[in-house]
C-alpha cells in the first residue's frame, strides 16, 4: 500500500473515470458498473423485446434476453454472449442479444448519452414469458409482459486508480489469450 500511495503522490498513478448505467423500472432505480441483463426464466419461452433509442424503435427481437454493457463490463457476460470488447476509456453502451432467434440481429454499440428503452412485448403465452432483470450479475426484480425498462447514463461515476504504465491489452492477453494464435 505504501509503495502505491507513493506512486499516487509522485503522479505515477492516474485516476480513470467510468460512467455507470442508470436503470429505471417500476418506479425503482438501479445503477450498474458493468452490465444490466433481461433474461427469460428457465421455464419461459423466448422473450419478445422491443428496443428503442430516444423513443424510436431500433428493432424487436425474439431471444433468451438482452445485455446492456458498459466498457468495463464488456469483457464479462457481454463477451460470453458474443458481444464486442470495448476499451475502458470509451463512454459507450453495447447492446448484445442473448441467443437471438434471427441471424440478422447483431450486437450494437451506442454512445452512453443515448436514452434506451426496452419493452417486454405481450405474447399469447402470458404465464410462460416471465423474465428477470439482473444488475451486475445480481437478480433484482421479476419482470412481466408489458414492462418498460429505461436505461440511460447515470449522474454518478466510478473511479479507478491505476499505475500510469497500465496497459489494458496486456490484461486481455493475460486473461483471455487475446491476440494469440490457438
Amino acid at each position: 500500500m505504501k509503495s502505491f500511495f507513493n506512486k499516487v503522490f509522485s503522479k505515477k498513478a492516474i485516476l480513470h473515470k467510468h460512467n455507470l448505467i442508470k436503470i429505471k423500472i417500476k418506479n425503482k432505480i438501479f445503477y450498474a458498473l458493468n452490465d444490466v441483463s433481461i433474461e427469460r426464466n428457465s421455464l419461459s419461452n423466448l422473450l419478445s423485446l422491443k428496443v428503442c433509442l430516444f423513443k424510436k424503435k431500433i428493432y424487436t427481437i425474439k431471444s433468451d434476453g438482452i445485455i446492456l454493457s458498459t466498457a468495463l463490463g464488456s469483457t464479462a457476460y457481454n463477451l460470453a454472449a458474443g458481444g464486442p470488447i470495448l476499451h475502458p476509456s470509451l463512454q459507450n453502451i453495447s447492446i448484445t442479444p442473448i441467443a437471438p432467434h434471427s441471424l440478422t440481429v447483431r450486437p450494437i454499440v451506442l454512445n452512453d448519452n443515448y436514452q434506451i428503452n426496452i419493452q417486454i412485448k405481450k405474447t399469447k403465452h402470458k404465464n410462460k414469458n416471465k423474465s428477470t432483470l439482473s444488475v451486475d450479475g445480481k437478480r433484482y426484480i421479476m419482470l412481466n409482459q408489458g414492462d418498460d425498462i429505461h436505461i440511460s447514463k447515470s449522474p454518478y461515476q466510478h473511479y479507478i486508480l491505476r499505475e500510469s504504465n497500465f496497459n489494458y491489452f496486456s490484461i486481455l492477453k493475460e486473461k483471455f489469450n487475446f491476440g494469440e494464435r490457438g
